[in-house]
C-alpha cells in the first residue's frame, strides 16, 4: 500500500524500516474514510489516542466510536508526513512531524503543521500497532475556517 505522496524521510539514523513503513501506511489509512475498521486496527487494544489537548481517546471501542464520527466535521483530509526521529535503533516510541490539509464541510480549506509523539508495539501476530498516539496541532487555521 506504497503512495509517494506519504514518503517519510529519516531525521534518524536509528529509524527502523518498519515503523517507517507503518506510518506512511497509516496515513494512507487515516485520510481514506472508508477505512474504519482498518483505522481502528493500526492501534492496540488499549491504546491511548490523544488529539490537540482534547480528552483522551482510549481502548479500540473509544477509537471506533471517534473515528465513526471524524469525518462528520470534514470532506476530506489529507496528511503529508515529512520527518520522523527516534533516540536509538531499538526504541519504539518516535516523534514526526508534517502538514495537513483538511476540506471542511463549509467549502473552506485549511492546512497546518502537526506533530505526533507515538509509541508503537509489536502485537502477536507481529504487526506494528500503536499503544500510544499523541497528535499536536495549531488549530488557528482550523477556527479560521470556522470549523472550530
Amino acid at each position: 500500500m506504497s503512495n509517494p505522496e506519504y514518503t517519510i524521510q529519516a531525521a534518524s539514523p536509528a529509524l527502523s524500516s518498519d515503523i517507517i513503513r507503518f506510518f506512511e501506511e497509516f496515513y494512507i489509512i487515516t485520510d481514506n474514510p472508508a477505512e474504519q475498521e482498518n483505522y481502528v486496527d493500526q492501534y492496540t487494544p488499549d491504546a491511548v489516542f490523544i488529539r490537540g489537548g482534547a480528552e483522551p481517546t482510549r481502548g479500540a471501542t473509544e477509537i471506533r466510536a471517534w473515528r465513526q464520527h471524524a469525518f462528520d466535521y470534514m470532506k476530506s483530509c489529507k496528511h503529508i508526513p515529512h520527518k520522523m526521529f527516534s533516540l536509538s535503533p531499538d526504541s519504539n516510541e518516535v516523534m514526526l512531524y508534517g502538514r495537513v490539509t483538511i476540506g471542511h464541510l463549509n467549502s473552506q480549506i485549511s492546512e497546518g503543521d502537526y506533530a505526533v509523539r507515538a509509541i508503537l508495539e509489536k502485537g502477536e501476530d507481529s504487526k506494528l500497532r500503536l499503544a500510544f498516539y499523541e497528535v499536536f496541532m495549531d488549530v488557528y487555521e482550523l477556527s479560521k475556517a470556522g470549523a472550530l
